[in-house]
């Protein structure tokens, strides 16, 4: 998850497509799952540190690694510096927990269930993403285009908003931009 989280970093903030419009809430979210990340490797390698380095904690080999750069410290020392990382682990992780309920990352939570209800009758690329042509007959008489209003969706087109994470990749390949 680091190595992902760092490929997202430089896809997003340094090799940056155009067509992403970041916002804070991205480089929040980012974050926070950084810090989770490296705390959590901060806490294992703290408390290896502090049990004197048992031999089956070579099955942590990051935490193990770790380790071995607080291993000159004293046990207050080390005692203090736990502690610290989990609060900061802990604050961190709750925060990620409020942001899966918020639009952010709620998209983990949606897109499952998105996936899980899509239409598998249609796989073919031609069809699978083009739209209807609207009859010219209809095209003369209709009172509106489109959608006006959220009632006018179906479940399935509101599922699919709210598990977007703006990609980019509607507007790569909309013919209409």
């Amino acid at each position: 998850m680091f190595f992902g989280l760092c490929l997202a970093i430089i896809r997003r903030y340094i090799k940056k497509p155009t067509r992403l419009d970041t916002k804070p809430t991205d480089t929040y979210a980012l974050l926070i799952l950084l810090v989770i990340i490296i705390t959590g490797f901060t806490n294992e390698a703290l408390r290896i540190a502090m049990s004197g380095f048992p031999k089956f904690e070579v099955w942590s080999p990051f935490g193990y690694a770790l380790a071995q750069i607080f291993g000159g410290l004293g046990e207050f020392t080390l005692s203090v510096l736990h502690k610290i990382s989990w609060w900061i682990h802990f604050v961190f992780s709750f925060s990620f927990i409020a942001l899966l309920a918020s639009n952010k990352l709620g998209h983990i939570l949606i897109s499952t269930l998105n996936v899980f209800f899509m239409n598998l009758k249609n796989e073919d690329p031609k069809t699978k993403f083009s739209m209807s042509v609207i009859p010219p007959k209809e095209f003369e008489t209709a009172e509106s285009f489109g959608v006006s209003t959220a009632e006018q969706f179906t479940w399935k087109q509101l599922l699919d908003g709210d598990a977007c994470t703006r990609c980019g990749r509607c507007q790569d390949n909309c013919p209409h931009i």
